[in-house]
């Protein structure tokens, strides 16, 4: 399957003609998914939030700030999600 995407997401002015060629490249699913992950996925930049994590020092819950990538949160979850329902 290949999809057609802009070159650079943007719409040309009338004083600017492009022609089809120059605004759309021929990409494949694979080229797609590499050049826009959050298409599929969701973010794939860094974020910062306040959750409640386990202290493997402590053997107890803390409400800490952590870093992570949204993105691959939602692969971790969908593979575990994927391996339950084959059981």
């Amino acid at each position: 399957m290949q999809s057609f995407i802009s070159s650079d997401g943007k719409k040309s002015g009338s004083g600017n003609k492009k022609t089809v060629e120059q605004i759309y490249q021929k990409k494949t699913q694979l080229e797609h998914i590499l050049l826009r992950p959050d298409t599929y996925v969701g973010s794939v930049e860094q974020q910062k939030q306040h959750l409640w994590v386990f202290d493997t020092e402590d053997k107890q819950m803390v409400y800490r700030e952590i870093t992570y990538v949204p993105g691959l949160f939602k692969i971790f979850g969908k593979i575990i999600i994927i391996n339950f329902k084959k059981k």
